[in-house]
């Protein structure tokens, strides 16, 4: 009997989806049961979490049938890359998404969880935003790199002028104007051809030099 109700994991195909199914489902009840805990957190109300879950499933009582006529018409594989795929965003994105708590305080859910490793001053601290000092670090440890990217390969895109681009590496370097932004955005753009456009160009050049 056992054997008879688990035979159809022999199907590769079928296993894959029991197993992602597992995960997913899994994933989707943890996230229903953090959700309500969260509410209640946050506002003390059961008349607000009896909301959210009318919120969660009242979609599935109104929409199943609607959906399940969609779904017999459409590609079920689609459908299922689709929706799964939605439904993970939506996971993914809904930590940034709650809102203040009483006392005002934002992102609630990713300082709860912060508090486990940092100290509370870091936690509790006001924002200030995590800038990179690109403009210390190309004028040394990076700076060959930005130096060979500005001077060596934008010229190759024939967008720029070797010698206009010198100029501002050299005020950039002596830090005469604030050109760090500037700077990034020419580096940005130098690696992009390399990476997508360089390659390509060598190959025409070879192939016109075999031609000739």
């Amino acid at each position: 009997m056992v054997a008879r109700a688990i035979s159809s994991l022999g199907t590769r195909d079928y296993r894959l989806f029991f197993v992602g199914q597992l995960v997913s489902m899994s994933g989707t009840w943890m996230q229903t049961v953090g959700q309500a805990f969260l509410v209640l957190r946050l506002t003390d109300s059961g008349a607000v979490l009896g909301l959210t879950v009318a919120a969660r499933f009242g979609p599935m009582f109104v929409l199943g049938p609607w959906g399940g006529l969609v779904a017999d018409r459409l590609d079920k594989r689609r459908v299922l890359y689709v929706t799964q795929a939605l439904s993970g965003v939506l996971a993914l994105a809904f930590p940034g998404a709650v809102p203040s708590n009483k006392e005002g305080r934002r992102k609630i859910v990713h300082k709860m969880k912060a508090r486990r490793y940092l100290p509370a001053a870091i936690v509790n601290r006001k924002k200030k935003g995590f800038p990179i000092p690109f403009g210390a670090w190309s004028r040394d440890a990076l700076r060959p790199r930005v130096e060979s990217t500005l001077l060596e390969t934008l010229p190759q895109t024939g967008l720029f002028d070797r010698r206009a681009v010198e100029k501002l590496w050299r005020q950039h370097l002596s830090q005469s104007q604030p050109l760090d932004r500037q700077i990034y955005a020419l580096f940005i753009l130098g690696c992009w051809f390399e990476r997508f456009q360089a390659g390509s160009l060598r190959a025409s050049a070879a192939s016109l030099a075999s031609a000739a």
